[in-house]
């Protein structure tokens, strides 16, 4: 049986098939969120409407999502949301549900190709050509050079450490010792990964 899914083999057409896809007559009501998965060829496997919200904010359920990137053998995916008010800026919950995403898709070796909003009140607004996927790209990269240098580790090893020296002495309490550990492992990571991850846009 012939394939009759389109492959969306550029910018243009993605944005375009992202656009012209959405339930019709729902872009002014409430904000809904598609997904496109692809395959290797870019050839749309399946383009689903994911979740529907209010006229301010969807929720994404993203370990659903990577659950049936998964499922259909998906290599690469497309996100597309509407902002009924009628700009197509993306908020900053946008942009770190996106990178959240990325992250995700990072893990599993699928790539976030791209992050379309849609109004009728602007056009279209991609989060590949704004730059924001060469970011979370590179924040990414940034995270693991970190990890692999072994800093990260060795000084989360040595709270680790005094957690079961302290956690060995007659009379230790527990509450009072597992308290401190956490903190410091807090400290560590907002020294670490908190400048990477929290970025502002």
């Amino acid at each position: 049986m012939k394939n009759t899914m389109p492959i969306l083999d550029s910018q243009e057409a993605l944005i375009k098939y992202a656009c012209e896809n959405w339930a019709q007559g729902t872009v002014n009501d409430f904000e809904s969120a598609y997904v496109g998965y692809l395959d290797g060829s870019r050839r749309l496997i399946k383009w689903q409407l994911f979740n529907t919200g209010d006229h301010n904010s969807c929720d994404i359920d993203v370990p659903k999502m990577m659950r049936t990137a998964v499922a259909l053998d998906a290599k690469k995916l497309i996100l597309a949301h509407n902002h009924p008010g009628g700009k197509t800026s993306p908020s900053p919950a946008d942009l770190k549900t996106t990178e959240f995403i990325y992250r995700n898709c990072q893990v599993l070796g699928i790539e976030l190709i791209d992050h379309v909003i849609v109004s009728s009140g602007e056009g279209p607004h991609s989060f590949n050509r704004a730059g924001y996927i060469q970011k979370f790209e590179q924040d990414t990269k940034r995270s693991n050079d970190i990890f692999e240098s072994g800093t990260f580790s060795n000084v989360a090893l040595r709270v680790v450490e005094d957690f079961c020296t302290l956690l060995s002495k007659p009379n230790s309490n527990l509450k009072t010792i597992k308290e401190t550990a956490m903190w410091q492992l807090e400290k560590i990571y907002i020294k670490f990964y908190d400048p990477i991850v929290q970025n502002t846009y």
